[in-house]
């Protein structure tokens, strides 16, 4: 067995499953799934393997139509690999598919009738199986619809431009413009658009998807399609060694500026491949602003290594494909034929960075199967399919050191079935044909350049709501996500699936039919602010995707018409010289957003050397949210675009029109610019009476081995930290710097997601090179820590109190050493702490002290939780005065998550998170402020919140105290 199907897919937008559309097979005979005997639907092995598929087309009545032609794409994405043109003999067709010959997605058919009735299907991986069972049976129909286009290039109609369209099915369909330019194209009943691609000879081109912002509707009877001059845009092609590589096929991708993304599509017709010279050239590169494009390198033989777009043109380098492994599998199962099965096996070690690779099979008539594999990559592996599930597993395949295989055995069980049901409005009206996504998600760990890294890939499978809103599905046992997906509206829900459980899930959306919101803008000081205003007003529900981008009228006026439950809206004056924003929840009140004056915010940034940094990007982001957790799929939180500003010779720079009671993020890059890293300045939420003082950010500050603590000062201070957290200190002495005895240290002291108890322990690391310091040997030496030889690591506990509490010696190369270190770990990490326990002692004495109790949440690896449990430790004494103080661990203690979430109230708040109450329990205060928790109380935000919260709560503590303990706090 040789198959190859292999895909490098990109990370951000992995391949979600296609529509399923719901067919009635009762016309259809079924062939068999007969374990002991191999059905005549299937034939060959490997990659001569073929699975045949039979199928019926009936007219609306249901009688069979004899004068069809079929025809079968087996494609992927936009590549059509081969095409079947089946007979059809008294209404019914037969096709033997090739299902290992091609890297294949989808399979779809399209039947076409001499009376102009059509039909049609796509067939995705994990749905074929079933297909070919049971057969499948489309339902030709007319078009009952007209959709024009209008394809227009500055406002002028374009002649005989092309117009095609894909319909969420997977197929297209194309059409050519009058001399008006307009373009019809009929469609069915339950035809659905999404996305166009217009262009003509003229070099014009245009399109959209009908998902993107905007988003337009695709069941309106027009659309227009603005179409912009292009020109040519090279691509050069050329191998690490800048050798040109020729005989390379590309596709360029090209979209709008970010954050929409909306792919304009490419002509038909348009094949890129490399020259002699390493050359392609590609013809309709639209002439828009700041375009947002990606080469796809369709070569099994090259990889990508760098793509950059220059001076109008793309230059492309690539490295030879590693050589993969052919490795072999077996699926199996006492209950069912073990041929014709999905096999899929996925791996976050693609070649090319960011990507995935995922890896594609489909059984042999014994269940068995091959792939190629990357050697030495950890692949997650299942079964896909719509009836039959395997337990999912995740190894190395093809360890290179070993020169042979792991094995891939999969053991099939019948899924469990799970029901979702989705209604809308009041009157809980059943929502139909909505796309569910079912996804169980298996999380593992690999090594990747000696780190211990860890994801989780998913086995998906979706369906579309019935008539009664409801989608059913079979799926394995465990935790299981559902995403409801429509053009308007998301929504979401995790369970755990069980095998005798009532498995359903109902997903509601509690507005059906838009209302209309009217609001108004409230001046500062002058009603000639309220002319002309801009509005900008986002839907920040998690479930809905709204956007309005609105004008007053003369009397500061606006309305618009929304499915959100919740929205965000942002006004500015028409001068920007005021400006305000507002949470939008009550519908049925009329909005008022208050105006105040705009500020500036001053900064200046410096280098480690504390020298200006000029010409460096700075960019402040205004965003409106009230808190609210993830969502459904949309956003819960409005960002307005960003505002760019780049630094001058000092290092200085300035933003204008901000507006006040709103919390707006300063960002900058880091000094190399690295790709998808940024330094946060601030966070800011401007009054109308502040007046900032410049902030001064320092980038690449390094610390001078004058300034580096000693092993002394190192130990004193986690031993601090242990005490205040109820932490044991681990000192490790290791060089690290030997990959053997890192991946061990990384694994068996560090690694918290296999030993959960790692989290007890603050690890102390030391190299050699501290041991031989001068400044530390005499600590050392007290401390009896020795210095280790090659592969070994010295590991020592410590109490809350600085008593030793254990030592050992560990064999890095020992494949007995992690289970060593397990036990010393369980035998010496601290008692588990009782969070309940912990509330009901603070509450009971704060009742017979009269006092409140300030209660903190926090964290093993949460740096600020550390600062605050300082803080607090140095101004105890005044602290208690008013306060009983008590910190819950809510990863580590008992019913600490639980305690955690009665203080967060359903906020994103993080850690720490602090409240305080009165002695009854009644909430005073807490830490969540106009820009959300504070967490640890640094920065002009933070420290004006938690000046409110002492306000708000000190009875005993004075307000001179009061200041003191403000002014202690630092950045």
């Amino acid at each position: 067995m040789t198959h190859r199907n292999t895909s490098t897919i990109p990370l951000v937008s992995v391949l979600a499953s296609a529509l399923a559309i719901a067919l009635t097979f009762a016309a259809v005979p079924t062939y068999g799934d007969d374990p002991s005997q191999v059905p005549d639907w299937i034939r060959g092995s490997g990659d001569r393997l073929e699975m045949r598929l039979r199928g019926k087309i009936n007219d609306k009545d249901g009688q069979s139509v004899h004068d069809a032609a079929v025809r079968i794409n087996i494609t992927y994405n936009d590549q059509v690999f081969e095409t079947l043109t089946p007979n059809v003999k008294d209404g019914g067709f037969e096709v033997w598919l090739p299902v290992n010959k091609h890297h294949w997605y989808s399979i779809v058919i399209d039947a076409s009738c001499r009376d102009g009735s059509r039909a049609h299907e796509m067939i995705v991986r994990n749905q074929l199986r079933e297909r070919v069972i049971n057969g499948v049976t489309l339902q030709a129909e007319r078009p009952s619809r007209t959709v024009k286009f209008t394809l227009q290039h500055a406002g002028k109609p374009v002649a005989k431009a092309n117009v095609r369209v894909r319909l969420d099915s997977g197929v297209e369909l194309s059409a050519v413009a009058g001399d008006d330019g307009v373009a019809e194209l009929s469609l069915l009943s339950h035809e659905t658009l999404s996305a166009v691609t217009a262009w003509s000879q003229k070099k014009l081109i245009g399109g959209y998807q009908f998902s993107r912002k905007p988003v337009r509707d695709p069941a309106a009877a027009s659309h227009t399609v603005d179409l912009f001059q292009c020109r040519p845009c090279p691509i050069t092609v050329k191998d690490t060694d800048g050798q040109p590589v020729p005989g390379v096929k590309l596709r360029l991708n090209v979209a709008t500026a970010p954050p929409e993304f909306n792919f304009i599509g490419a002509p038909d017709g348009v094949h890129l491949i490399t020259d002699e010279q390493g050359v392609a050239v590609y013809p309709y590169f639209p002439q828009i602003d700041a375009p947002y494009t990606y080469l796809d390198l369709r070569d099994e033989g090259w990889r990508r290594v760098e793509s950059k777009f220059e001076d109008d043109r793309f230059a492309l380098t690539v490295k030879k494909s590693v050589d993969r492994a052919i490795v072999e599998g077996r699926v199996s199962g006492d209950t069912v034929f073990p041929g014709g099965f999905d096999v899929r096996l996925g791996t976050f070690q693609a070649e090319e960075e960011g990507r995935l690779d995922y890896v594609y099979a489909i059984t042999d008539p014994d269940g068995s199967f091959s792939v190629n594999v990357l050697p030495d990559a950890t692949y997650c592996v299942y079964v896909n399919d719509e009836q039959w599930v395997t337990p999912t597993i995740d190894l190395i395949p093809y360890p290179s050191d070993l020169k042979k295989q792991n094995a891939l055995t999969l053991n099939l069980i019948k899924g469990i079935p799970v029901r979702v049901r989705l209604t809308a409005g009041r009157d809980a009206s059943p929502m139909q044909d909505v796309r569910v996504l079912f996804r169980s998600r298996h999380s593992f760990t690999w090594q990747e350049n000696g780190q211990k890294r860890s994801g989780s890939l998913a086995r998906d499978s979706d369906g579309n709501t019935d008539d009664q809103g409801i989608v059913r599905m079979m799926v394995p046992p465990g935790e299981l996500e559902v995403n409801a997906v429509s053009l308007d509206w998301r929504a979401n829900q995790k369970t755990v699936v069980k095998p005798d459980a009532d498995n359903e899930i109902h997903l509601h959306r509690e507005l059906d039919k838009a209302v209309a919101v009217r609001g108004m803008i409230i001046p500062w000081n002058d009603a000639v602010e309220l002319n002309d205003a801009s509005v900008r007003i986002a839907a920040i529900d998690g479930q809905s995707g709204d956007e309005f981008s609105l004008k007053t009228d003369s009397g500061g006026r606006f309305d618009f018409e929304t499915k959100a439950t919740k929205l965000a809206a942002v006004a500015f004056s028409a001068d920007k010289q005021f400006a305000g924003s507002v949470v939008i929840k009550d519908l049925e009140q009329p909005v008022q957003i208050q105006l105040y004056p705009t500020k500036s915010f001053r900064g200046q940034i410096l280098d480690g050397q504390g020298q200006p940094v000029a010409s460096h990007p700075v960019r402040a982001s205004i965003r409106v949210s009230d808190g609210t957790a993830m969502g459904g799929g949309f956003p819960t939180t409005f960002f307005l675009p960003s505002i760019e500003q780049v630094t001058d010779q000092q290092g200085r720079y300035r933003f204008d029109a901000l507006p006040c009671k709103t919390e707006i993020l300063v960002r900058t890059d880091p000094l190399d610019h690295g790709p998808n890293e940024f330094r946060s300045i601030d966070t800011i939420y401007l009054l109308p009476d502040d007046e900032r003082e410049e902030v001064v950010t320092r980038l690449g500050t390094t610390e001078s081995q004058a300034q580096q603590k000693t092993l002394a000062e190192r130990f004193q201070i986690t031993q601090r930290d242990c005490e205040l957290g109820n932490y044991r200190q681990m000192v490790i002495v290791a060089d690290t710097d030997d990959p053997t005895v890192k991946a061990f240290v990384d694994d068996a002291l560090l690694d918290y997601s296999r030993q959960q108890k790692v989290t007890s322990f603050i690890q102390l690391h030391v190299t050699p090179d501290d041991l031989d310091d001068p400044r530390n040997r005499k600590f050392s030496e007290q401390m009896k820590w020795p210095t280790v030889s090659q592969g070994v690591v010295f590991v020592c506990a410590y109490d809350v109190n600085g008593k030793e509490l254990t030592r050992s010696m560990f064999d890095a190369e020992d494949d007995q050493s992690v289970s060593a270190a397990d036990e010393l770990i369980e035998q010496h990490a601290p008692d588990q702490q009782d969070a309940k326990l912990k509330w009901d002692k603070a509450f009971k004495s704060a009742s017979e002290t009269d006092r409140r109790v300030w209660i903190r949440t926090g964290q093993r690896y949460c740096g600020p939780c550390f600062r605050l449990s300082r803080w607090i430790d140095d101004h105890r004494e005044v602290l208690e005065k008013d306060f009983v103080l008590v910190k819950i661990d809510d990863v580590r203690d008992r019913h600490g998550s639980e305690v955690a979430a009665l203080l967060a109230l359903g906020r994103r708040v993080g850690v720490p998170f602090h409240a305080i109450f009165d002695a009854d329990g009644k909430r005073i205060t807490d830490s969540y402020g106009p820009i959300g928790n504070i967490g640890f109380m640094s920065g002009v935000e933070g420290k004006r919140h938690f000046r409110e919260m002492l306000q708000a709560a000190c009875r005993n503590i004075t307000p001179e105290e009061i200041e003191t303990l403000i002014q202690s706090l630092d950045d």
